[in-house]
């Protein structure tokens, strides 16, 4: 039996088309599937990696509550852990630093943190301005109010006159029972010290006046301060022992 030549060309040709087919489908599928798993492993590994990334940028924005979730084990688990780690250590610095400057004016504990590594006694020359407020007739106050009276009025002017000092840039040096350093000019230098100094003294007078009228209001005795501005040179920097330290200026300037 001999089958016709055409017939058997075509039939032939539809197997090899077939074939070619398959061929094609098979590996469009398989390299479907690879692309499908590479995508998914992609997805995998970039999804953290993402978190991660926003997680730094909210955290370079100074907003250290961010955090990731460490789901991961290897080199982007340690990342993780790190990033949270970095965010703890910014926050307890950021704290740090706020509860500082509820003891120390914001200027003296940028100044601190700054030379953490290096703080040594001794200081630099340079004009400053410094200003002494002293409460009047505070000693016979004193005597006729009890401690507790005579903290909550001190506590009162304070809070006033604190404010007009941090508007101005001052540095509120120490507290000296009812009175008040304030240096301007140091430890930055500021080119109209004087200026802020004097305005200051006004304004902390303006702000004492309110508040005598509130004081008079609740049947309470006014409070008047004198205040002193001198302007000249002195040695500003970190005064006392290695152990124990404190940012101040000294000099004739301070005295008088």
């Amino acid at each position: 039996f001999a089958a016709p030549a055409a017939s058997f060309e075509l039939g032939a040709s539809r197997i090899a088309t077939a074939a070619v087919i398959v061929t094609l489908a098979g590996l469009a599928a398989i390299l479907g599937l690879v692309a499908l798993v590479a995508l998914i492993a992609a997805r995998r590994l970039s999804h953290p990696i993402i978190a991660t990334q926003r997680a730094l940028g909210t955290i370079a924005q100074g907003d250290y509550s961010a955090r990731v979730a460490v789901d991961r084990g290897g080199e982007i688990g340690e990342l993780q852990r790190l990033t949270n780690h970095m965010a703890e250590e910014l926050n307890r610095r950021e704290k740090m630093k706020e509860l500082m400057g509820k003891y120390l004016s914001k200027q003296v504990a940028d100044h601190v943190i700054a030379g953490a590594s290096d703080l040594s006694l001794g200081g630099v020359r340079r004009e400053v301005s410094v200003v002494f407020a002293d409460v009047r007739g505070f000693t016979s106050y004193s005597e006729k109010h009890s401690a507790e009276d005579v903290t909550r009025s001190l506590n009162e002017y304070f809070e006033v006159v604190v404010d007009v000092i941090a508007a101005h840039e001052g540095v509120l040096d120490k507290y000296i029972g009812d009175g008040i350093m304030v240096v301007f000019g140091a430890p930055l230098a500021q080119a109209d010290h004087a200026m802020r100094a004097v305005l200051t003294a006004l304004e902390m007078q303006a702000a004492l006046n309110s508040l005598n009228l509130k004081r008079a209001q609740r049947g309470d005795e006014p409070i008047a301060i004198g205040i002193g501005v001198n302007t000249g040179i002195v040695v500003s920097g970190d005064l006392g022992s290695i152990k124990r330290m404190e940012f101040t200026v000294i000099g004739d300037t301070v005295n008088l």
